[in-house]
């Protein structure tokens, strides 16, 4: 499983998921975080230094969601995000990509996917899921970040 992370709320929310459908499973996960330099304004000169700071956070950022599971990998590139998520998908012989989406919308038939998830499930060589609440495979119930049980 191919996790995508931007360190957002709702990345933490796919991480959690796809965390708990390795366990399940008994699968490994990658997380891959992409800094797009272009994006987000920074000088190619400094994006190594960058990517290595991020790549050292990872761990233990996502140490909670992945509390228990054994294969685990961290990884952090520059580039185009979608390119870059979907390449790794190829690389990794993922079975799925999860992604984060950043919509306040709770209708999923009204959200608007960003352009990257748009991107990704398009080209993808598996399929894809978008995340933007945490869900609990165990109880089937989503949660808001807050961890209140979202309204339906």
């Amino acid at each position: 499983i191919l996790v995508a992370s931007d360190f957002s709320d709702q990345a933490d929310c796919a991480v959690a998921y796809g965390a708990q459908m390795a366990r399940h499973y008994r699968g490994r996960v990658a997380i891959l975080h992409v800094l797009d330099t272009e994006m987000e304004g920074i000088e190619p000169s400094y994006a190594a230094a960058i990517i290595q700071k991020r790549q050292r956070r990872m761990p233990g950022a996502f140490d909670h969601q992945l509390r228990g599971l054994k294969d685990v990998e961290f990884a952090c590139v520059t580039g185009n995000p979608s390119l870059e998520i979907v390449r790794f998908a190829q690389d990794c012989g993922a079975d799925l990509v999860l992604m984060a989406h950043h919509t306040r919308e709770p209708d999923p038939e009204k959200a608007f996917l960003g352009s990257t998830v748009v991107k990704v499930s398009q080209n993808a060589p598996c399929p894809t899921m978008s995340i933007n609440r945490a869900f609990d495979m165990r109880c089937g119930m989503m949660y808001d970040q807050s961890g209140d049980v979202a309204r339906a």
